[in-house]
């Protein structure tokens, strides 16, 4: 299954692939400063910065989509100006959005694959245009816009592990003061203990105290149980007693319907 991108994830790649300290890229990088209607933007740009490796500046141009890239087919001058500039160029997109003779002949093409990138076509060597004033300023202002100093990236890292020191400590703080409440607490309910029961529970003698409580305990549990079963005792005698004097009221009765049968056949 092809893997999606966007333009952002792609960018993503080539920084990944042209990345310092050999390489410095650029991204969406004008032909020129101003607002001339001829502006023109490179994608991603990138310059290898080690002399024993020629120093190449390398263009691409990313297309995310079938349509587009059929679009940038039907206005093959329109890269012109800024392909211009580069010892390499390149192409990059989704694998297989491109289809077999498509590819412009100084054209690279490289695939995006899931997180890097592949070369499918590799870009043959140009002969580029010496690079003009406008077009230095495009890149020294893009370069400005993007650059942050390396003395202010440390002093934003050392301000954010001041703001999580800050944080852990102040968290450090909340937990000390629940557990001094919870010790507070404590303490009181002692305090208590020794009040009503003129105990203390440091004494040598609490172990045998705590055990005679739980036989207190343990012997109300039984008392409790015992009046339960002498309170079901109590009443299962009321009911016998009842039961018996309804049988004996039967008893009575079926002996006096007896003798009235007897009467009324005489």
């Amino acid at each position: 299954m092809p893997t999606s991108h966007s333009e952002s994830s792609i960018t993503t790649l080539l920084r990944k692939r042209y990345a310092a300290p050999e390489w410095a890229f650029l991204s969406q990088v004008r032909n020129q400063t101003g607002y001339d209607r001829h502006i023109r933007y490179l994608d991603g740009l990138a310059m290898n910065l080690y002399p024993s490796r020629g120093m190449e500046l390398h263009g691409f141009e990313i297309k995310t989509s079938r349509s587009d890239w059929l679009s940038e087919l039907r206005k093959p001058g329109k890269a012109e100006a800024t392909v211009c500039y580069c010892d390499r160029f390149w192409v990059v997109t989704p694998k297989d959005l491109i289809k077999p003779g498509e590819l412009p002949p100084t054209w690279g093409w490289l695939t995006a694959g899931e997180d890097s990138l592949h070369i499918a076509v590799a870009a043959p060597a140009l002969t580029p245009t010496a690079l003009d004033r406008g077009f230095i300023a495009s890149v020294l202002r893009n370069f400005d816009d993007s650059w942050v100093p390396a003395t202010e990236v440390k002093a934003r890292i050392e301000a954010r592990l001041t703001e999580v020191r800050k944080e852990h400590e102040n968290q450090d703080n909340l937990t000390l003061e629940s557990l001094q409440q919870k010790l507070m607490e404590k303490e009181a309910l002692i305090v208590k203990f020794r009040q009503e029961t003129g105990l203390r529970i440091d004494d040598w003698r609490f172990r045998d105290l705590a055990a005679a409580i739980r036989l207190v305990m343990d012997d109300k549990d039984r008392q409790s149980l015992l009046e339960r079963k002498k309170e079901f005792l109590q009443q299962a005698k009321y009911e016998h007693q009842r039961l018996e004097t309804e049988v004996k009221s039967l008893e009575k009765a079926g002996e006096v319907l007896k003798m009235e049968g007897s009467t009324q056949q005489c």
